[in-house]
């Protein structure tokens, strides 16, 4: 398994796949996170991941406004991008379509 570095693999292609499916990615340099909006939505973010300064890689950082249903079931460490996908189809179906 490649490890993967959060500011090289949230490409173009990843924010595209997000907001195809209602997400919106923000990586946010200053406070080193990346931030997950829903993309109807402009009030706040709905969760946010870390990035790791060792390896690059997604470690939980906060919820804001997720049921503990769906938070309960993420990762709390993300380490490939095949796995970033999986979470962002997990909210998309999970939560997004279920608003």
């Amino acid at each position: 398994m490649a490890i993967f570095t959060a500011l090289n693999q949230i490409n173009k292609s990843i924010l595209n796949y997000a907001k195809a499916r209602g997400i919106e990615l923000e990586v946010d340099r200053d406070s080193e996170a990346v931030l997950f909006w829903d993309a109807k939505e402009d009030c706040e973010w709905m969760f946010s991941y870390g990035i790791a300064s060792r390896d690059g890689s997604l470690v939980w950082r906060g919820n804001i406004y997720l049921p503990d249903d769906v938070k309960e079931e993420l990762p709390a460490h993300i380490m490939t991008a095949a796995k970033l996908k999986e979470v962002i189809d997990y909210i998309s179906e999970e939560f997004l379509s279920k608003q």
